[in-house]
């Protein structure tokens, strides 16, 4: 049986980790919308939120 203590440190790394991940689609939007204008920049945003939240739950979920 895992220990309290592992289970907190792995919901920790995990935050840690999708936080990372959103950051890193934010930095890819932002140099699209420098490179493509405004247009791009909304979509983009907005399918970073998606998968964002896709992932949560797929993981939330093991």
């Amino acid at each position: 049986m895992l220990s309290w203590s592992f289970l907190q440190i792995s919901e920790r790394k995990f935050d840690t980790i999708i936080r990372h991940m959103q950051s890193i689609r934010r930095i890819i939007a932002a140099n699209l919308q420098l490179k493509f204008g405004e247009k791009i920049r909304k979509f983009s945003f907005y399918l970073a939120f998606c998968n964002s939240k896709k992932l949560y739950r797929e993981y939330s979920s093991l």
